[in-house]
């Protein structure tokens, strides 16, 4: 208990710690100066304003749009963190900067930008007239961090939108080559093949090129190659800890796209490793006590809840640190929101309806099904691939599949679901992003059908190597 107690305490420390130190950051942005910025945003904006709201980069395909105005407002966000409109006079020069801390402050919490009472097909526009002609700021976007935005401001210094899409494109290039190369060094190569198996289902070509994509993925891999290393080295104890930041900065950087991949790759990488690394162990009574239901219970549940801490308490933060700085209740500037989002107009369905829609209209977004005629090929193709498999007996169905192991990958693969059935409003209007989520899915199925399925010559293998030994394998 005394334990227990302490561990709470280190978190909460932790926490707060953190939200001190990233709230910092953002005010540091802040003071960017706005001409330091000036002259690369006046180009992302004539970018963003070439393309509509939303665009499709291959026509019809949903899961090739991306979303200009999303990244709008991420731009719109950055360039006014700076707004601030100071009295004409100061009678103590220690009254200006106090003044100027103050609103640079309030501009970090209230998240504003320049646009319309209602958001219309003309606010890219707008963004691009407040940029040209120095606006200030008339809308608020208070309910999320914004953290990426700041990060923009910072990068706007030395570059426009499209060259932050391809740094973008190279960073995320870099850290997948790095944590493949991770796994096959590992002889983990089940896991690599299945991640980019996943990844490809869900276009992930397109998510360097929108900002709004980016994050969850930047902080996925990140998270997963830590996870590898934990599951490679058996330091366990730091799973807890590693998901708990992962929940608190991905609600930093991130409003509500693929929040969940943060969560469910880099765990079923470590549950998997840590099952291969139990299996590779002959006759061991610590490893034995790895096979039971127990372990995988209290690893998948303290990484789950550890990380929706960090997340929920992230989020609630940003709200009970904008009420004390504004000196105003902040929450109906979010409960509307919130309310839209787990409910919403269901145009004539029932809620259930409604929910199960929103799962079905995100799965229709698979490359497989998202790409008509060439991609119903490929699903065909490797389908057939399976079958011819099976029928010459090359692989064959595993009856001694470890059910523990199998209903933990299927717990976790089914995360992204709960998620939209609890934010089916979302989930049902933001499919073209939000379907990226079942990359972790993806993963999941792809674990639990090398579980059910093993390689037949692999299995003879076995049997000739324990006849050989006298039937011990020693």
């Amino acid at each position: 208990m005394r334990r227990n107690i302490q561990n709470l305490t280190t978190y909460i420390i932790y926490l707060g710690a953190l939200i001190f130190l990233l709230t910092c950051v953002m005010l540091a942005t802040a003071y960017i100066p706005q001409d330091a910025i000036q002259k690369h945003m006046e180009e992302s904006a004539g970018i963003l304003a070439e393309r509509p709201t939303t665009w499709q980069i291959l026509p019809g395909i949903n899961s090739s749009k991306v979303h200009p105005y999303a990244d709008m407002l991420t731009l719109n966000i950055a360039y006014h963190l700076g707004d601030e409109i100071a009295p004409h006079n100061f009678d103590r020069a220690f009254d200006q900067f106090r003044f100027t801390n103050a609103e640079k402050l309030k501009a970090v919490m209230w998240a504003k930008y320049y646009g319309t009472p209602k958001d219309t097909d003309e606010s890219i526009k707008l963004f691009q007239q407040s940029v040209d002609n120095r606006l200030h700021a008339n809308k608020e976007y208070l309910r999320y961090w914004h953290g990426s935005a700041g990060i923009i401001r910072f990068m706007h210094i030395f570059a426009n939108i499209r060259q932050i899409y391809v740094l973008h494109s190279f960073i995320l290039a870099m850290l997948l080559a790095f944590l493949l190369l991770l796994l096959i060094k590992g002889h983990y190569v089940l896991e690599a093949i299945s991640l980019i198996i996943s990844l490809v289902m869900v276009s992930i070509w397109f998510v360097p090129i929108c900002l709004e994509y980016y994050w969850c993925f930047f902080v996925m891999l990140i998270a997963s190659i830590i996870s590898v290393k934990i599951a490679q080295t058996g330091a366990w104890e730091k799973a807890t800890p590693l998901f708990f930041f992962t929940g608190i900065f991905i609600a930093y950087l991130d409003f509500l796209t693929t929040e969940t991949i943060t969560l469910v790759i880099p765990l079923l990488l470590m549950v998997s490793i840590r099952w291969r690394n139990k299996q590779s162990v002959v006759n061991s009574d610590a490893e034995g006590d790895i096979q039971g239901l127990t372990m995988f219970v209290k690893m998948i549940a303290s990484s789950c809840f550890s990380w929706l801490a960090g997340f929920s308490l992230m989020w609630l933060s940003k709200w009970i640190l904008a009420s004390l700085i504004l000196q105003e209740n902040v929450m109906p500037y979010v409960t509307a929101h919130i309310e839209e989002r787990i409910g919403g107009d269901p145009n004539g369905k029932s809620q259930l309806a409604y929910a199960v829609g929103a799962i079905g209209r995100n799965l229709r977004c698979l490359l497989p099904f998202d790409y008509g005629r060439f991609g119903y090929f490929i699903l065909g193709l490797m389908v057939g691939i399976v079958i011819t498999l099976i029928a010459v007996r090359r692989i064959k169905l595993n009856k001694t599949a470890n059910r523990q192991l199998l209903a933990g990958y299927f717990v976790i693969g089914c995360i992204p679901m709960v998620r939209y059935l609890v934010l089916h409003n979302h989930a049902w209007y933001h499919r073209s992003f939000t379907y990226r989520a079942l990359a972790g899915s993806i993963l999941a199925l792809c674990f639990v059908l090398a579980e059910l399925f093993r390689e037949q010559n692999n299995q003879r293998n076995a049997d000739h190597s324990l006849c050989v030994t006298g039937g011990t394998g020693e």
